[in-house]
Order: structure tokens, then sequence, then C-alpha cells
């Protein structure tokens, strides 16, 4: 799963919440908040670092995987005549290289996201709570939210409780 889903994830997650409570009881002005589900994920995962150790992890195995693929091209490349058996072994290993690093990158991407799901979703509420908000939606900017008033976002109060607690 990745950032990107598990925003789509938070933001439904909020969506429907917020959609229930406005039809069960209507919540006023001073109660209701919303924030920027996208500013929000994007400042966290940077603030976190988890962006860096992505790149970092995907930066080593790219090097890994060129070294293999110039080694691959040399050999294959070369004056000398090289055993076909060797080229496609090397070819395969080369291949099989590429599966695993790309298989790793995406369960590490995994668990960094359910990773940030956990900790945002334990964050926000101890956010809302602390603001004594009874109702707190989400929105990326897609049209969930079409019109609030400037002072029911709560994106860069968030930002900043977050910031306060890393």
């Amino acid at each position: 799963m990745s950032i990107k889903s598990i925003a789509l994830q938070l933001l439904f997650t909020l969506v429907l919440g917020g959609v229930l409570y406005v039809i069960l009881k209507p919540a006023s002005s001073q109660e209701s908040f919303f924030i920027d589900n996208t500013v929000v994920l994007a400042h966290y995962v940077k603030a976190k670092g988890y962006d860096k150790v992505l790149e970092s992890k995907q930066a080593q195995m790219k090097a890994d995987i060129d070294s293999a693929s110039t080694y691959l091209a040399s050999i294959q490349g070369s004056k000398v005549a090289i055993d076909t058996v060797r080229a496609a072994k090397e070819m395969a290993r080369v291949k099989q290289l590429q599966q695993q690093y790309q298989n790793h990158l995406q369960a590490e991407d995994q668990r960094i996201s359910a990773q940030v799901r956990e900790e945002l979703n334990q964050l926000i509420e101890q956010f809302a709570k602390k603001s004594k908000m009874k109702f707190l939606l989400g929105a990326t900017g897609d049209g969930n939210i079409l019109y609030a008033q400037e002072e029911m976002d709560k994106t860069q109060d968030l930002i900043q409780y977050i910031d306060e607690s890393l």
C-alpha cells in the first residue's frame, strides 16, 4: 500500500465519518473543522524521514542492479567469444536481482505506509481531543469539501502539533 493509497483511505474514512455525522447530528461551526490530508501526510512523511529511508534503499538497489547490468553488457559486448550459458546465467541473475529488489521495496513501502497510517491516526485523534473538536473532516482538494471558512482549516495547527510531538 503506497503513501497515496493511505491518503485515499484516510480521506475515505474521514469523509464517510463526516457524512454519517452530518446526517445523524448537525455539528456547530465551532466544533467542526477540516484538515488537508495530502498536506499533512506529505509533511509527516518528510518530518519523520520516511521518504529518505525509501530513497536510500532505492538508490542502493539501483546501484547494485546497474553494476550487474554493466557487467552483463561488458561480457556480451566483448570480442572474445563467451559461453552462451554463462551469459544466460548472468542475464537471469540480473533479472532475479531486479525482481528481488522490487519486491523488497514494495514490502518496505507497505510496512512504512502502515506505520505512517497508525502514527498519523493516533496524532490526529490526540489533536482533535486536545482541541475539543467533535468533528474533524479530511480534504484533499479534489472537491469533497467545496467550501469552508478559512478559520475552519486546522491543517497548519495539526502540522504544528505533529512537529511538537516528534
